[in-house]
């Protein structure tokens, strides 16, 4: 009797431990909640972006030309280049498909207006100044922003003395561009409550060809989706 005991220990022990250890190898797998494989990280709506090409000339940067405010003139070109964005912003285009689920197209685009020069000099006394200007403000352009404005017109005004060093940002900006080098501005124009929101990038490049003397206007709307939780202008 006692033997058969010992048998039925002896048989029983080995099954209890390879049940253990087939409980410690065990991977017990429960389900992921949905809202941890959305990445920590995910892309901004601001990133997609879309430019629609409106204008594209070439004008007069001489002093003689703006102060007599020539057709051709930078002041003039601009003036009326703004006046056509500003006049078209309600019949814009909306591009399709551009954002995604998440992200939603503003009411209207913004305005960007490209000013550069059109021709540059190959030797110059401050080219090595204006090579490092250069390489620095393209990655990390000089801007100047929360400025706002009741018209084009007035947009148009500030701009034009701020292009050529005049007012603070104008002072400043020739500061930190100074010598032979030459700026291009990028300005970003939004309207929001028949106010002119702007901020205008610059990067100091390489001297500019003043026997050319001309900038090249570049005039596009630019669509940028936004969070379909932010307010709408």
């Amino acid at each position: 009797m006692q033997s058969r005991q010992f048998l039925s220990m002896v048989i029983v022990l080995p099954i209890l431990a390879l049940s253990v250890g087939a409980a410690e190898n065990t991977t017990i797998h429960t389900a992921t909640p949905t809202a941890q494989r959305v990445p920590p990280n995910p892309t901004p709506c601001s990133s997609y972006t879309k430019e629609l090409l409106l204008e594209n000339k070439l004008a007069l940067a001489s002093l003689w030309a703006n102060l007599s405010n020539s057709d051709q003139s930078m002041k003039s070109t601009i003036a009326k280049a703004l006046d056509v964005a500003d006049r078209g912003l309600t019949q814009a285009s909306r591009p399709m498909d551009l954002c995604p689920d998440s992200c939603q197209l503003p009411p209207q685009p913004e305005i960007v207006l490209r000013s550069t020069p059109h021709h540059y000099l190959d030797n110059y006394e401050d080219k090595t100044k204006c090579e490092a200007y250069y390489q620095h403000t393209l990655k990390e352009p000089i801007r100047f922003h929360n400025k706002r404005f009741r018209s084009t017109t007035e947009l148009n005004h500030w701009f034009s003395d701020f292009s050529q060093g005049r007012g603070q940002e104008g002072a400043d900006l020739y500061q930190r561009c100074d010598g032979l080098c030459s700026p291009s501005y990028t300005t970003f124009i939004r309207k929001e409550a028949q106010q002119y929101h702007v901020t205008v990038e610059v990067v100091c490049g390489p001297a500019r060809d003043k026997h050319d003397n001309r900038y090249e206007i570049t005039l596009k709307y630019l669509w940028v989706c936004q969070d379909k939780t932010a307010p709408s202008p």
